[in-house]
């Protein structure tokens, strides 16, 4: 009588929501957009393309093309499910003599199934036209990328 007691037990514990999002796996990033600015919590004046997480060889029409003659700065927002509160890390990169690390943001996300945050950088025209790359991964495993985002900023 008891075991089954316990079979019944674990078997609620593992259908419960709770345990199903938390045993979901790790943090992940639902959405991203290549913006202009944030109002409300919410991109605006979105790129066309807005970007994507993901590796843009075969791809390159889909990424966003800034002109630094027009707009002064770019961010990147992205939407979040954690099965945690954790800290993110958007770590900007341009082009160069390989990838050169300009900017490097840490993110508060708190326990969500579409967190919303964001990060920006200030555009100097000629100085940071090129191709640009922003990596989202854990600040505590920097190894692993969640999400990468391609973009290029041109005159």
């Amino acid at each position: 009588m008891l075991n089954k007691f316990y079979v019944l037990l674990l078997g609620l514990v593992f259908l419960s929501p709770q345990y199903i999002f938390a045993e979901s796996g790790s943090t992940e990033i639902v959405e991203v957009v290549i913006a202009r600015d944030v109002f409300n919590l919410e991109p605006e004046g979105a790129f066309e393309p807005s970007g994507f997480c993901g590796r843009s060889e075969g791809r390159e029409h889909m990424i966003p093309v800034v002109h630094s003659k027009i707009d002064t700065k770019v961010c990147l927002w992205s939407k979040v499910k954690s099965p945690v509160a954790r800290t993110l890390r958007h770590t900007w990169y341009k082009a160069g003599m390989g990838w050169e690390k300009m900017a490097e943001v840490f993110l508060e996300v708190q326990k969500s199934n579409a967190f919303r945050t964001w990060s920006c950088k200030k555009i100097v025209p000629d100085v940071h036209n090129g191709k640009w790359m922003v990596v989202i991964d854990a600040a505590s495993d920097p190894e692993t990328a969640l999400c990468k985002v391609d973009l290029e900023i041109k005159e």
